[in-house]
């Protein structure tokens, strides 16, 4: 992601909250925009990931798509998204800029639902939520740091690294 806007925030399409009478949702929408939330106003990291393709007809895109970025020197943001409305697939990150030190995944959250297109209604039990994700973990911890994340499909992580002492 390049920029990101939310020109209107409540009650239109795509919006980050519904609101009905007494009752509020909070979107998908707005479940992905807060996993973004660590990346802004920090420096953008290379990050190095072989990905699959995902094919529909004659078009194809990269499976998987990433945002990383540095917070702050000892903090490391990477936001994870598989694009793939029916595949798992595992994505192995080099990050190349956040070298020295040992690393460890300090954070990993998912937006999840029961199906790519569930969503969230005023005064029903949410379907679709944020929610702490055990599916990321490190396989080397010194030098340039190298994630682990199993993504399920339709997926977005975000995977907050720390470094080790600070």
């Amino acid at each position: 992601i390049t920029i990101a806007n939310d020109a209107q925030t409540a009650d239109v399409v795509h919006a980050l909250i519904l609101t009905s009478g007494e009752y509020l949702a909070l979107t998908p929408s707005y479940h992905v925009f807060s996993l973004y939330l660590p990346h802004f106003d920090a420096a953008r990291l290379p990050a190095h990931l072989e990905v699959p393709r995902y094919e529909l007809g004659e078009e194809s895109i990269p499976a998987i798509d990433i945002l990383a970025s540095a917070p702050d020197p000892h903090r490391v943001a990477l936001t994870i998204t598989n694009v793939h409305p029916a595949a798992t697939l595992n994505a192995k990150v080099t990050l190349r800029g956040a070298h020295g030190g040992r690393w460890t995944v300090a954070s990993s959250i998912i937006v999840r639902g029961e199906s790519m297109d569930a969503h969230n209604t005023p005064g029903e039990q949410p379907r679709v939520m944020a929610e702490p994700y055990a599916g990321s973990r490190m396989s080397a911890r010194s030098g340039n740091p190298v994630l682990v994340v199993r993504l399920p499909a339709a997926g977005v992580v975000t995977v907050e690294l720390a470094r080790e002492g600070r």
